[in-house]
């Protein structure tokens, strides 16, 4: 009778040893799947996308070489890249890639900013347009401002002291869960608009913020230190 128990007892240990919780199959078939967004590659650099060349013939994607001194420095130290001028994101969450670029003109050295909605039928729509005249003084660095991009729920912007929707709120809650677009604004500007100062510190003073809320609306924020 011992023996008989013991030999029960020993298959009872080897069973639980070898079939343990963490190695018992999931029966997937059983298990409804959530619908989960695919996450998309974020774009920073390259070329013009084929689909836009003829919308902005005249321009070209801002290159690192294009902006002022102080950004380029600021982004050789930093972790977060300074010099992008192209994302390619899903901004107001319909299923279509979207864009966010800062050109340059060939001709005027002009640059601007542009996000463009994708239509879903071969068209992108401009929904937000910041246009930069080039400093006076400057030959080749021309830039004067820095995109930057926030994916879905990431605060990002809104960790700054003075970001304007409060903690707790609904504004807060869909910013947070969207992916936007920060765009350097420099604090202090002459009556043409050109920055009186192309130190980092000045430049990225202030920030407008770009997303979409849970409609499709575009929203626009500014925030500055």
């Amino acid at each position: 009778m011992k023996k008989i128990f013991f030999v029960v007892l020993m298959f009872l240990l080897v069973a639980c040893k070898d079939e343990g919780p963490y190695r018992t199959p999931i029966q997937s078939q059983s298990v409804p799947q959530a619908k989960v967004r695919p996450v998309k590659a974020v774009q920073c650099a390259g070329d013009m996308p084929e689909v836009l060349k003829e919308q902005f013939k005249d321009f070209r994607l801002a290159e690192p070489s294009d902006f002022v001194v102080a950004i380029r420095e600021a982004d050789s130290e930093l972790k977060e890249n300074l010099t992008c001028s192209i994302f390619t994101a899903d901004f107001n969450q319909d299923d279509r890639l979207d864009y966010a670029l800062l050109l340059v003109n060939q001709s005027s050295k002009e640059f601007r900013f542009e996000m463009l909605i994708n239509r879903g039928n071969g068209e992108f729509g401009r929904t937000a347009v910041r246009s930069f005249k080039p400093p006076v003084d400057s030959q080749e660095a021309i830039v004067y401002t820095a995109m930057l991009f926030k994916p879905e729920g990431v605060a990002g912007v809104a960790e700054r002291d003075n970001f304007p929707l409060k903690v707790g709120t609904e504004e807060r809650r869909i910013f947070e869960s969207k992916p936007a677009i920060e765009l350097w604004r420099a604090l202090d500007t002459d009556v043409d608009g050109l920055p009186k100062s192309l130190e980092v510190s000045t430049l990225a003073y202030c920030s407008d913020l770009f997303y979409f809320d849970d409609k499709g609306m575009l929203k626009q924020l500014t925030v500055c230190d």
